[in-house]
């Protein structure tokens, strides 16, 4: 059940308490009511009478004195006392029973003293006082027997009324206590249902704000805090991946620009003594040619063996340590190179017919992959985009074995990118090659042609253009693929 079901159940459970709570004490005061309006008119009645004995009273101490006049006075304004009695009384609020009684005895009384009126009316009254004391007597006990039925039941409805205010009042004091019962209860239902739920979400919110992106909550309370804190667990597990993704972005991005600071020292270092070293290194090898050659001539005399194998070793290491400072000048240089729209496609085409032609590529296979009525077109210096391409496709080629040997290019156009991906089956890289690939004079081949500039070269090259290659390789044995990105130009670019 959801807590807004229990809210509203438990909302009506107290209202229909607190309804029948007013009933109750609704019903207590009607009776209360009922009670106070029976005595209130057995109390009238009650003075009524006593008027009524009253006069009686005084007629009979007349006739004690022989004064008839004063007794009949007397008694008759008891009789129209006692007759407005009779005749005005209704129903009694105590029942039928009891104003039958009251009516029986008013009546008999009434007769009795309009009898001793009359004989005190007739000529001879005077005569007759004496005999009638006696019958007013018997009347006045008469109207003593109905004052005493009154106050019995004034008594009666005293005493009832008392006992009932007390029930009531007891009642309504229990009544209370179960109500204020019922409202705790349903108060603390209440509280727990809501409060316990968001202390344990807050704390799972403060956990979570702490670094603690692992942080779970597990379902607890209504549907309503489950649904709230699934909720918090898929936003906590978006957040822990997205902190993830950052981090391994940042350590990429760090990788990169330990890499970039590498070859900025590299290019320092190189535009300081690339020129020195590129003098001696070309006299070196100018002289070494030359005695290739005079040694080689016909004209020589003697063409000793040994003496030629050294000025060949001696001329290929100077030629190749000129290379060597050619590349560091290619690291140093700032992209000064004019820029015009490029094709990629037609980059690769040249590059691909290069390796097919050349001794390098006999028993690799190599393809091309993508659509190519994209021309691919960014804006780039046409030769360094080439040697980019072309140092790609040659370290795949060192990369893969002479038989069964595949190279495939894959250009296309993502995300405002020209791509270029270099695949090869070959011999893979691991983790930490990866991590190093791009650095000068890094190298996995250890023995084998190349000081690791070629990469690092390439990565200066598309640097400078803006753009970036990407390295990545299942492992070892498992081949190798690099991703080329430069901005891409769009046709209208082109437009003069």
């Amino acid at each position: 059940m959801t807590l807004a079901r229990k809210t509203i159940l438990r909302l009506a459970v107290l209202t229909a308490v607190l309804v029948s709570a007013g009933g109750a004490a609704i019903w207590a005061l009607v009776a209360l009511q009922h009670l106070v309006a029976t005595t209130r008119e057995e109390y009238e009645e009650f003075r009524q009478i006593r008027d009524v004995e009253r006069h009686v009273w005084r007629a009979s101490l007349a006739l004690a004195r022989d004064d008839a006049a004063s007794a009949l006075h007397d008694l008759s304004a008891g009789i129209d006392a006692l007759g407005a009695f009779v005749f005005d009384h209704g129903a009694s609020v105590l029942g039928p029973e009891h104003a039958t009684q009251e009516q029986v005895l008013a009546r008999r009384c009434l007769a009795a003293l309009g009898q001793v009126r009359d004989a005190l009316s007739a000529p001879d009254a005077p005569a007759a006082a004496g005999a009638q004391f006696d019958r007013l007597v018997a009347a006045h006990r008469d109207l003593k027997d109905l004052v005493d039925v009154f106050e019995r039941v004034v008594v009666q409805v005293h005493t009832e009324t008392g006992a009932r205010f007390r029930l009531t009042l007891a009642a309504l004091v229990a009544l209370f206590v179960l109500v204020l019962l019922i409202a705790i209860t349903i108060s603390r239902l209440q509280y727990r249902a809501v409060i316990g739920p968001l202390r344990y979400i807050r704390d799972g919110v403060r956990r979570l704000a702490g670094g603690e992106l692992q942080t779970r909550l597990a379902p607890r309370g209504d549907t309503e805090f489950t649904d709230l804190q699934a909720d918090f667990n898929r936003m906590a597990a978006e957040l822990e991946s997205l902190y993830r993704e950052l981090e391994q972005r940042v350590t990429e991005q760090s990788a990169r620009l330990a890499v970039s600071e590498r070859l900025a020292s590299v290019g320092f270092l190189a535009a300081g003594v690339a020129h020195e070293i590129n003098n001696p290194l070309a006299i070196m090898s100018g002289h070494a040619e030359s005695l290739l050659r005079r040694l080689r001539s016909p004209n020589s005399k003697t063409q000793p063996p040994e003496l030629l194998r050294d000025l060949e070793i001696i001329r290929d290491e100077a030629f190749r340590a000129k290379g060597i400072t050619q590349g560091l000048l290619d690291l140093s240089r700032n992209g000064d190179a004019a820029r015009r729209p490029v094709s990629l496609w037609r980059v690769i085409d040249d590059v691909c017919g290069l390796l097919r032609a050349s001794r390098f590529g006999d028993g690799v296979a190599v393809e091309t992959a993508g659509s190519k009525d994209d021309a691919l077109l960014c804006s780039a210096a046409e030769l360094e985009i080439r040697q980019v391409v072309l140092n790609l496709a040659m370290n795949a080629v060192q990369a893969v074995p002479r038989a069964g040997g595949r190279i495939e290019l894959h250009a296309g156009r993502r995300n405002g990118w020209v791509e270029l991906t270099v695949q090869d089956n070959g011999c893979g890289m691991s983790a930490e090659t990866l991590q190093h690939v791009f650095e000068p004079f890094f190298t996995a081949r250890k023995g084998q042609a190349g000081v690791g500039l070629g990469l690092a070269i390439s990565h200066a090259i598309v640097r400078r253009h803006g753009g970036e290659i990407l390295a990545s390789s299942p492992g070892i044995g498992r081949g190798s693929a690099f991703t080329l990105r430069l901005p891409a130009l769009a046709e209208a670019d082109t437009r003069e």
